[in-house]
């Protein structure tokens, strides 16, 4: 008999696989080339799951939503996962595509409340309140998809307030649908800025922001659609109120910010 390394019950020789915990017995020294067959092996998975589930959500939407709701665990990313991945690959995206982020972020829609902003009358003890604003604002501009991630939430409330009699979803239950088509967004974005960021021009920057706001929309009405049989005039209403929900709760947490930066 041995012990398990990792709940440190006993185990017969031949197990492969503890039966308390179910963590596989290793008996093998670690060697260069175990570390990296492991490596490869978790690298691998991820990506074949990743798309998966992101070939599901593009085809067949409510395989992967209603699927993970009524208990599939193996065979796709979950909601929070697949958000990880997703925002990863922006993360990666924005690094390698700097210079087409900065011309991407000077035309979004927080550029024309930055302009706002800077044009309401001010006094000269407010310079630096506005300075700390604008710090503020260039952030979010730079973090377009973030804002657009931080949607989820509301999405799934008024998802929920919305269709509830429709299809007796709970509120988790919503935000699983809504995490997965907004995380969805944001992987379409990246392998739209793929295609214009070369071009390196504000044509292209423009063009990459209509595009996407447009594909996102489409994008979410066809995960929705399929998964809840949802209406598309009461989906684009829930985009609507959740923008601007979220938008309002981000200004306002904006301000004492940067009245703490000044």
């Amino acid at each position: 008999m041995s012990k398990c390394a990792t709940c440190g019950e006993s185990i017969s020789e031949n197990f492969v696989f503890c039966s308390h915990c179910g963590a596989k017995v290793v008996t093998n020294r670690l060697t260069l080339s175990s570390l990296g067959k492991n490596l490869f092996t978790k690298l691998t998975n991820l990506d074949f799951v990743f798309l998966r589930t992101s070939k599901g959500l593009l085809v067949k939407p409510q395989s992967i939503t209603l699927a993970y709701i009524g208990g599939m665990r193996k065979l796709i990313n979950s909601p929070i996962q697949y958000a990880i991945v997703a925002i990863s690959l922006y993360g990666l995206f924005q690094i390698i595509f700097a210079d087409f982020i900065d011309l991407v972020s000077q035309q979004n829609f927080m550029s024309s409340f930055k302009e706002g902003w800077n044009s309401r009358p001010v006094t000269p003890d407010a310079t630096n309140d506005d300075d700390a604003m604008n710090l503020i604002i260039n952030w979010l501009q730079s973090k377009n998809q973030i804002v657009i991630f931080l949607m989820i939430p509301c999405v799934a409330m008024f998802s929920y307030l919305f269709f509830k009699k429709v299809k007796e979803y709970n509120l988790a239950e919503h935000f699983v649908i809504s995490t997965y088509a907004i995380s969805f967004t944001i992987v379409l974005n990246v392998l739209m800025g793929i295609l214009f960021a070369p071009l390196g021009t504000e044509n292209a920057a423009q063009f990459y922001i209509e595009s996407f706001y447009i594909f996102n929309v489409i994008a979410i009405l066809w995960i929705y659609k399929k998964s809840l049989n949802a209406s598309i005039f009461k989906t684009l209403l829930i985009l609507l109120l959740a923008f601007f929900v979220t938008s309002i709760v981000i200004l306002i947490a904006a301000i004492p910010i940067a009245f703490l930066l000044n």
